[in-house]
């Protein structure tokens, strides 16, 4: 029961209660030698510390899976799904991406179908980060056709982002757009904010790609209010909001809701280095995340911004580490933008 309560205020953002019930909870579980329960506790403690700014939770995380894995235990899968995503939370994505194969390993070893359908769509964010654009938009693809199909899953919406994501930046802005609406459409009826504000800011930036300032605005609103209690989450929506926000000329209202997030991390840096201009720095830190589309993102826009001040030979730097990049990922939008920086600053 207590375990239950426990969960029950993580996932109600209730974190210091969270710590409180899951560690009296793992008291008894350590006394009656339930493993199972040790680790499902030692797995909201460690995501509850997290969410509050305190890294030792990873402690808790890989406690959590080392306990399951010797007890033989299903919470084995979950634990290590939260060790993952926390890591690439807290800004890691190369381990995250480590982290990620194990946890896809367990997965088809405990034969879990729920689990791996999961870890299938949670596949699309690491090979996203890690440049990967073909699997992710193929794995993203294959998803949604299921769902599509009659399989609906929460997933649906963040993997719509992610394939919109590169549909935007590969030229395809009619289907990035369709996938914008569609991924808010289904994340307003999930009803939580992990899947939804990330939603909003790519509906709204796609809006703003394709000339809807109106529609981009309503959104930026709606995040606005979204973030007022607890700030801005890393990662996506910390990520395409500086864009938005800088674009709509708002930066300084992002710059707010930035710093209210209780757990600052280096996605929140750089986002904030985006928001005050700073994107050689902001391409920098996105390069030591490990995301590597942002940190080619973001040198497109300072090699944008360099021309636009007269900083020729900076501007090419800046754009000879991208364009490899860009052909890599197939993105033929940020390709012609980059190019025609280079003949305007020649």
């Amino acid at each position: 029961m207590l375990q239950e309560l426990s969960r029950i205020a993580m996932m109600g953002s209730d974190f210091e209660r969270a710590i409180e019930l899951g560690s009296e909870s793992l008291r008894l579980a350590e006394e009656l030698g339930l493993d199972s329960v040790r680790s499902r506790n030692l797995n909201t403690i460690g995501v509850a510390k997290i969410q509050m700014g305190d890294r030792r939770g990873l402690d808790d995380l890989e406690q959590a899976v080392a306990i399951a894995a010797a007890a033989h235990s299903h919470e084995e899968g979950p634990a290590s799904a939260n060790l993952t995503w926390e890591t690439a939370l807290l800004g890691d994505v190369r381990r995250a991406g480590e982290l990620h194969e194990q946890s896809r390993r367990i997965a088809d070893r405990l034969g879990l179908d729920g689990f791996i359908r999961w870890q299938r769509a949670e596949h699309v964010f690491h090979c996203h980060w890690e440049g990967r654009w073909g699997e992710a938009f193929v794995t993203a693809d294959q998803f949604i056709r299921e769902v599509e199909a009659g399989q609906a899953h929460y997933m649906e919406s963040p993997c719509r982002v992610i394939r919109g994501t590169i549909a935007l930046a590969r030229g395809n802005a009619e289907d990035a757009l369709a996938d914008a609406r569609l991924a808010t459409e289904s994340a307003r009826g999930a009803r939580d904010p992990q899947t939804l504000n990330p939603s909003l800011a790519f509906d709204a930036w796609t809006s703003l790609a394709v000339g809807d300032r109106g529609r981009a605005s309503t959104l930026a609103d709606e995040l606005l209010d979204a973030w007022r209690s607890g700030g801005i989450p890393p990662a996506h929506e910390s990520v395409v909001g500086a864009w938005l926000f800088g674009e709509l000329g708002r930066g300084g209202e992002f710059v707010e809701a930035l710093e209210r997030a209780r757990a600052q991390t280096p996605w929140h840096e750089a986002a904030r280095l985006v928001a005050v201009g700073d994107l050689a720095g902001a391409a920098d830190l996105y390069a030591e995340i490990g995301s590597v589309p942002y940190e080619a993102y973001a040198r497109l826009r300072a090699a944008g911004a360099f021309v636009g001040s007269g900083r020729r030979a900076e501007a090419d730097g800046q754009l000879r580490l991208a364009l490899p990049v860009f052909a890599q990922l197939g993105a033929a939008a940020w390709v012609a933008e980059a190019e025609a920086l280079l003949a305007e600053s020649a």
